[in-house]
């Protein structure tokens, strides 16, 4: 089969077939006819048309001579290794494409939020020993489609976890987390993601609380699927204080 080559280590990566998600990121297709990248439906028929004469996209020729990958691209079917012609542009490192449109699935803030709310009570501060629930607030899944250099990729992100560091040298990490309401009984602990405090914050400061949260984003774009770990944070603040010294 003409333009057909063995699958090859390219450095440290190896070329994956159409259709098996990608442990690690697939090499760009450059400029080199000793260069193999796997052709997927997209690759396929933009060549073709580039063949055909339907594009004006700029096709090289092989080493020896002629237009070598328009007579590969009538022989090869999607999925299977080929030489990547001279001259062309097209990049086949699909997953920093997926990275780079994570921004289209508009994730909610990882802000933490505290309850019951310290700024309901004159102190504007929660006690020590007093069992402060944590969330953060938006969706658990979302998901998009985005488009990047000709391709259409299917994006999906799930919350896996939020860690929280509480400004006191602690932290945790919950997988779900419940949202405090009005209903809830005055001393109740969260039954997924709370936090009691046992040193009141510093005076006339607060305890700044970092919630990180921790996403498995999925992509597929013609065949080829993957997914990544993607993770962000935010902060808040909020102030402690002794239980006696409220009373007085």
């Amino acid at each position: 089969m003409r333009g057909l080559l063995t699958p090859v280590v390219l450095g440290m990566l190896v070329v994956p077939t159409i259709g098996v998600a990608a442990a690690t990121p697939l090499p760009a297709c450059v400029s080199s006819t000793d260069t193999a990248v796997t052709l997927s439906r997209t690759v396929l028929a933009r060549y073709q048309e580039q063949c055909d004469g339907t594009s004006d996209e700029k096709l090289g020729s092989d080493s020896a001579g002629g237009n070598g990958f328009c007579a590969a691209a009538g022989d090869l079917d999607a999925g299977e290794l080929g030489a990547c012609p001279d001259g062309a542009h097209m990049v086949a490192d699909l997953p920093a494409l997926a990275r780079s449109l994570v921004v289209r699935l508009a994730l909610p803030p990882a802000t933490p939020v505290f309850g019951p709310d310290p700024n309901n009570n004159e102190w504007k501060m929660l006690a020590v020993g007093f069992p402060v629930w944590l969330w953060t607030d938006g969706p658990r899944e979302k998901s998009a489609t985005a488009s990047a250099q000709g391709l259409t990729f299917r994006l999906r992100a799930s919350l896996r976890s939020t860690t929280f560091a509480m400004g006191d040298g602690k932290q945790l990490t919950c997988t779900a987390m419940t949202t405090y309401t009005s209903s809830v009984k005055p001393g109740s602990k969260s039954p997924t993601c709370g936090y009691v405090y046992t040193q009141p914050s510093p005076p006339k400061g607060a305890y700044t609380v970092t919630a990180t949260a921790n996403w498995q984003i999925s992509w597929s774009v013609d065949g080829f699927s993957g997914s990544f770990p993607y993770s962000y944070s935010d902060s808040a603040s909020i102030r402690i204080g002794e239980l006696s010294a409220l009373n007085r």
